[in-house]
């Protein structure tokens, strides 16, 4: 369904709208631009709303993250083949593991084109045995092969699928992570008197929540000076850090939880907060946290794994640590919590600088409008400028200090 209008209808396809509008909002707009409708297939969440009055149609489908059971698998696909259907895009541009693969396939099967972004594995590959590992491998393989283009958002997910065989190396090309909008994250040179250490992100145990809560609590123990902020959504499932030790933390003085942030309140989190640290030992592509981090001119403190060294510096933008090491995780917060505001103030702006320089959310768009162009006859208005011309570059920020 291509409307009364007769715009060339572009589906997006990923497990949660929630990380549609928090990441994918401004690509959105350039797409439309373009003249491009914007079809969403995902579970309909709090989110969808906000979407919706932007002029994105939104078809519900339940899409599981890593489940396994053939019935559920099936019906996902089959829900996401007939909306598809429905609204016949020209492209589908797919995100998370389920969208990149059973969401890829159902279009495939409409011959659809299909723009896949590996944006890290996620627990895909990361226990489970060896039955659950070659399940992805193998349902990796059967949905890329057919793709247009596979984006990946970091340099060692794009060798690991090079050497498991589920991607031709003419079809994949690395991008800068989700990138972030550089005018909407400013920086802000002034940091709080106190030093404030915040982690942003899912509370899964394997992005380093639970190893943040326990570093704070040691620090408090030793009478460092310091507050401690949590914000990030908590799941009753495996792999979640246990709610008795999120309200043992958010009990303490100088500690607090502040439960999921929406979308347009993070730019004013992370100008609260002195340091953001992201222990993460997940299957990562580029966490988009540490570039928000970055363009609001704060330093970080991240691990030497895969998509988060992608951006820590070591004392460059921040200190990096080795993955799963409390004891490291512990002495850089507290070598953190003694620097002088002009120190971390050095540190903040040389990681704006890598951001503007590495990370701008416009070099992934215009690879997304360039694979458009490329794929879509006649893409963007008649006589309009080539796609990498199309988006002017960013104004210039607030000076960093």
């Amino acid at each position: 369904m291509k409307g009364a209008s007769m715009k060339p209808v572009i589906a997006i396809i990923c497990n949660t709208a929630l990380h549609v509008h928090r990441s994918r909002t401004t690509l959105i707009g350039a797409l439309q631009a373009c003249g491009a409708q914007i079809l969403l297939i995902s579970p309909r969440d709090a989110s969808v709303p906000a979407l919706e009055r932007m002029g994105v149609i939104h078809e519900h489908v339940e899409i599981s993250q890593y489940g396994t059971n053939p019935m559920q698998e099936g019906a996902a696909y089959f829900a996401i083949r007939a909306a598809l259907r429905r609204h016949r895009p020209a492209v589908c541009l797919c995100y998370t593991i389920k969208a990149n693969t059973i969401g890829a396939l159902a279009a495939q099967a409409l011959n659809i084109p299909v723009i896949n972004n590996i944006a890290g594995t996620g627990r895909a590959f990361d226990g489970g045995g060896r039955l659950r590992r070659a399940f992805f491998i193998f349902l990796y393989a059967k949905a890329l092969r057919r793709s247009a283009r596979v984006f990946f958002q970091n340099t060692d997910d794009l060798q690991f699928f090079l050497e498991q065989g589920m991607v031709d190396k003419d079809l994949a090309r690395h991008i800068p992570g989700s990138g972030v909008n550089l005018e909407r994250f400013t920086p802000s040179p002034d940091v709080p008197e106190e030093v404030v250490f915040l982690y942003v992100g899912r509370l899964l145990i394997s992005k380093g929540a639970q190893m943040f809560i326990d570093a704070a609590e040691e620090m408090l123990r030793r009478g460092t000076s310091a507050r401690f902020m949590i914000a990030g959504e908590r799941l009753e499932e495996s792999g979640y850090v246990r709610a008795e030790a999120l309200e043992a933390f958010a009990s303490q003085d100088r500690c607090s939880y502040l439960g999921q942030v929406p979308p347009g309140e993070i730019a004013a989190l992370l100008r609260s907060c002195s340091v953001l640290v992201l222990p993460s030992y997940y299957g990562e592509g580029v966490p988009r946290t540490l570039l928000e981090a970055g363009a609001v001119g704060r330093p970080i403190i991240s691990t030497d794994s895969v998509g988060c060294r992608d951006v820590i510096r070591h004392r460059v933008n921040g200190l990096r640590i080795a993955p799963r090491d409390q004891a490291e995780l512990l002495a850089a917060m507290q070598e953190m919590a003694q620097m002088d505001a002009g120190t971390l103030q050095r540190l903040g702006c040389q990681n704006r600088e890598i951001v503007e320089r590495e990370f701008d959310e416009q070099i992934v768009i215009r690879a997304y409008l360039d694979e458009c162009a490329r794929l879509l006859a006649g893409f963007g208005a008649p006589g309009a400028q080539a796609p990498a011309a199309r988006l002017a570059p960013a104004r210039d920020a607030p000076p960093c200090a």
